[in-house]
């Protein structure tokens, strides 16, 4: 594996934990009754970005990523990076 492989492997393993720790808090929300359609929004959000991913084109999936950040703003879920 090349460096460039492996620091692609990285971010995609870093975007998948972030997108999984996203997932459950949009149940929670879904659970909570908080906004169906941001919370629709979001899920279609995820989805593009794991296809972006998934093709290696990491900076689309960064620019689809800031989008969802504002949804999830919208919803009220904070996302920590951990």
């Amino acid at each position: 594996n090349s460096i460039a492989e492996k620091q692609s492997n990285a971010i995609k393993d870093f975007f998948e934990k972030l997108l999984v720790q996203i997932d459950q808090k949009l149940i929670e929300a879904k659970d909570q009754r908080r906004d169906q359609i941001e919370i629709t929004k979001a899920n279609e959000l995820i989805l593009e970005i794991r296809e972006l991913l998934s093709k290696n084109q990491i900076n689309s999936a960064k620019i689809v990523y800031s989008e969802l950040k504002v949804v999830l703003k919208n919803i009220g879920i904070s996302v920590r990076i951990t």
